[in-house]
């Protein structure tokens, strides 16, 4: 099946999700948001610029799983989330039901994807710009680029975070948009593979999960900042307007 007509079959099939949830204000225009990818042509050079890009982010302090203890001192978020976030080594003998929603794989999810937009537009990579826009981004979500002020994210604001459940609802919506917006970002990849055959098949592995952790983090800060103990439905699409804005950031001009 061509790629026009791949693209055509999941549109159709994702209209079951707006009839499903028709008075969720906004979720038309995150699966809008989608289907733009396909004229994005910033987004289609990251998909061949994107193994170089993690090669620099999984050697450099911003992976903060392996960030280095003076890298840790000078961030305090990151001591913050690896403190209060960071994974249990029994996690995966605990049944799924009783383990925590947002844990620190999903705040490093958001740090790797601002660390690559910020190499990929060739721009200085600080901790200052990139925990600098990291820490007003969970503050202010799609909000980000206005001029308002905000706190950073405190030791508690992590506590909040890791307290966090699903809405069942918001958990279905959650999947199904992933779900859509997977498929519609492969058919990108292998157009960027038949228009360039010669290059070889794009290495794009991770990005999927990378972002599927990212909304949910940014799903996580919604639920907290509208003090809720539980992600609802208008926290998934406001985590996804967010990662399109950002998204927006992407500019090889």
């Amino acid at each position: 099946m061509s790629v026009e007509n791949k693209r055509i079959k999941i549109k159709t099939q994702a209209e079951e999700v707006l009839q499903d949830y028709p008075d969720i204000k906004g979720l038309e225009d995150v699966f809008e948001s989608i289907w733009s990818l396909e004229d994005n042509a910033n987004f289609k050079f990251l998909i061949t610029s994107f193994k170089k890009i993690m090669e620099h982010f999984y050697g450099s302090d911003y992976h903060i799983l392996n960030a280095s203890e003076s890298f840790i001192r000078e961030i305090p978020q990151i001591s913050y989330s690896k403190e209060i976030l960071f994974l249990n080594r029994f996690k995966y003998l605990i049944p799924v039901r009783f383990r925590d929603v947002v844990g620190i794989y999903e705040y490093d999810a958001l740090i790797e994807i601002i660390f690559v937009f910020f190499d990929f537009n060739n721009e200085k990579i600080t901790p200052s710009n990139v925990f600098g826009l990291s820490n007003k981004v969970i503050k202010l979500l799609n909000e980000f680029d206005m001029d308002i002020y905000f706190e950073n994210p405190d030791k508690e604001y992590f506590m909040k975070l890791k307290a966090l459940k699903w809405d069942k609802k918001a958990k279905k919506l959650f999947n199904k948009i992933d779900k859509y917006h997977d498929k519609f970002r492969q058919t990108c990849i292998e157009e960027v593979f038949d228009e360039n055959p010669d290059d070889g098949y794009p290495i794009m592995w991770g990005f999927g999960a990378d972002v599927w952790r990212c909304w949910i983090f940014l799903s996580g800060c919604s639920a907290v900042n509208n003090d809720r103990e539980v992600m609802v439905v208008d926290d998934v699409v406001c985590a996804c307007k967010t990662y399109f804005k950002l998204l927006g950031l992407l500019n090889k001009n």
